[in-house]
């Protein structure tokens, strides 16, 4: 550290998580701007045990991960009220899913990720605890920037018809803004 800190002028320290024991993983996907947002967080665990319980990219691409939605209530909130907070501290808008962990009670931002590619495995399995399906939650982050850009006074647009018959009224009201 102290060779480190003569090269740079700060650097970071991060806690390890990987090698404590019981560690559980989240993704968490966000739709909407300031306070009209979805917030929905599913699990993600292995399939296949590993001695360091680390998910990677190979992990992943390999389908050696499986995730679903957080169906436990309490932990479910608990999950959305850090995800709101990390989604806010990154100033991210309109659509955004963040990466978390559960270690020794504690919850972590791993990273998140402001504009994942669309469409995304992990961001419809956390939509379709929202009941938002593959096309639903993709017209969402549509409905999300066009209220964003109205809110802000850079478009009139009208929200298309088409998006207002494929989303249920509550996933609209809460994304809209005064209309």
């Amino acid at each position: 550290m102290k060779k480190l800190l003569t090269a740079y002028p700060e650097i970071l320290v991060e806690k390890y998580l990987g090698s404590i024991t019981g560690v559980r993983e989240f993704t968490v996907a966000m739709i909407g701007n300031g306070s009209d947002i979805l917030i929905m967080p599913a699990g993600i665990t292995l399939k296949i045990p590993k001695k360091v319980r680390i998910i990677t990219t190979h992990d992943k691409d390999e389908h050696n991960t499986q995730a679903a939605p957080v169906s436990d209530l309490a932990l479910r909130e608990r999950i959305i009220r850090f995800a709101e907070m990390a989604f806010e501290v990154a100033g991210v808008h309109d659509y955004a899913r963040c990466d978390l962990l559960l270690a020794a009670g504690n919850l972590y931002a791993i990273e998140i990720n402001g504009q994942p590619m669309l469409p995304d495995k992990w961001f419809e399995i956390c939509a379709s605890g929202a009941g938002l399906d593959a096309e639903q939650y993709l017209l969402a982050i549509f409905l999300a920037g066009i209220e964003r850009n109205r809110a802000e006074g850079f478009s009139n647009l009208s929200v298309p018809t088409e998006i207002e018959k494929m989303l249920s009224a509550d996933v609209i009201e809460k994304l809209e803004t005064n209309r």
